[in-house]
């Protein structure tokens, strides 16, 4: 009997979201779009850091980051 590849990629995928975490940070001190994009950026770069939007109209980020490599 064989596993179906796409079996694998899933079930090691569901495994890898279970170190998943996300919220929402408040953020303040931001005037202009630069200041949003060089945030959005250096915070892209740290390892671990899987997505990290900003809203400028609510002054909150959304970041989703996996536990097993933040720590």
């Amino acid at each position: 009997m064989s596993i179906p590849p796409g079996t694998r990629i899933t079930k090691a995928a569901d495994a890898a979201q279970e170190n998943y975490l996300q919220d929402k940070l408040a953020l303040s001190g931001m005037h202009c779009a630069a200041c949003i994009q060089l945030i959005e950026f250096r915070v892209r770069q740290i390892p671990g850091i899987l997505t990290f939007v900003i809203n400028p109209a609510t002054h909150r980020a959304d970041v989703q980051w996996d536990a097993a490599q933040t720590g």
